[in-house]
């Protein structure tokens, strides 16, 4: 793990709370670093992938801090519910603000993807998180393969079942995404990459 994003953590503590202490600091990533081990799309990789995507979109935050908190939490735990009471706790334990709080575990449960963002900072993580579905036919097709073998514990069948459902409800939506610089350079990508694995769960 590059030593930059223990160091931008650690920064963002700072900036939130009137007890930072680069211990406390160390201790919660490193144990946040354990919960992204042994799985196969919502890893690392996939936090540092938005990490990275969102260094570009950097103007468009309203709160920076709050938006990359997040999305070291996002992914967490199975569920964003989980990763959301996990988030608080952890910031319970570092005695971060309460408006800090509110704001990174609503982004959190933003990226469940199930209800339309509210705020500019709830889209543009949502639209983050969701990047992967625009990228080139090789990167996508690693993707999808990497989410089966997460839930290589649900049979086939229904998996494919419920991934058709879960891509279908995307493309059925009016924008995948909600920033209207992201949706133009790569909503048309995303749909097609959508169609493509549709076609092929069908």
């Amino acid at each position: 793990m590059n030593l930059k994003y223990f160091v931008d953590f650690h920064n963002i503590i700072n900036e939130h709370t009137k007890d930072a202490c680069v211990m406390k600091s160390a201790s919660v990533f490193m144990k946040l670093v354990d919960c992204y081990k042994k799985r196969h799309y919502h890893n690392l990789k996939h936090v540092t992938y938005c990490l990275e995507k969102l260094e570009t979109y950097t103007y468009l935050a309203e709160d920076l801090d709050t938006i990359k908190f997040a999305l070291w939490f996002h992914d967490a735990r199975d569920s964003e519910f989980e990763s959301a009471r996990f988030a608080m706790k952890i910031c319970k334990y570092l005695k971060t603000t309460k408006r800090f709080q509110d704001k990174v575990r609503k982004l959190i449960l933003a990226t469940r993807h199930k209800l339309a963002p509210k705020t500019n900072d709830e889209k543009l993580i949502c639209d983050i998180d969701l990047l992967i579905l625009a990228e080139s036919q090789n990167v996508f097709d690693t993707y999808e393969r990497n989410v089966r073998k997460e839930y290589k514990h649900v049979p086939i069948k229904e998996f494919r079942a419920k991934r058709k459902e879960i891509l279908e409800n995307f493309l059925d939506r009016k924008y995948i995404f909600y920033i209207k610089e992201i949706r133009k350079q790569f909503e048309d990508i995303a749909r097609e990459n959508l169609k493509y694995s549709i076609k092929k769960f069908s």
